[in-house]
């Protein structure tokens, strides 16, 4: 009984273990789709940006470029304007945390 659970969780997790994570080709494939005027796979690709990549803006910054092509004008406004406020935030969270380890 033991190996048949053992078996099981072996052919399960072998799928994830091949997986690769890969910003640029998600980027790259979503900028393919764009020029091709499938925006919303466009903007599926760049979803699949991380937030916690480097390239996370980089693919924001895209995702609006295809919602404005895409004449999704109210949705790339809001995207813009919560990406303006995180950054905002970030920037005086860094500032607030860079400028307490001055006084220790």
């Amino acid at each position: 009984m033991k190996n048949k659970y053992l078996t099981l969780l072996t052919l399960i997790s072998i799928p994830l273990f091949g997986q690769t994570y890969s910003a640029e080709e998600f980027i790259s494939s979503g900028i393919e789709q764009h020029n091709n005027k499938a925006y919303d796979k466009a903007i599926a690709d760049f979803s699949k940006v991380n937030i916690s990549d480097p390239k996370y803006i980089s693919a924001q910054y895209e995702i609006i470029n295809s919602l404005l092509a895409d004449r999704k004008l109210d949705e790339a406004l809001k995207l813009s304007t919560q990406l303006f406020e995180e950054k905002k935030t970030f920037r005086s969270t860094l500032f607030i945390s860079t400028s307490w380890n001055c006084f220790k």
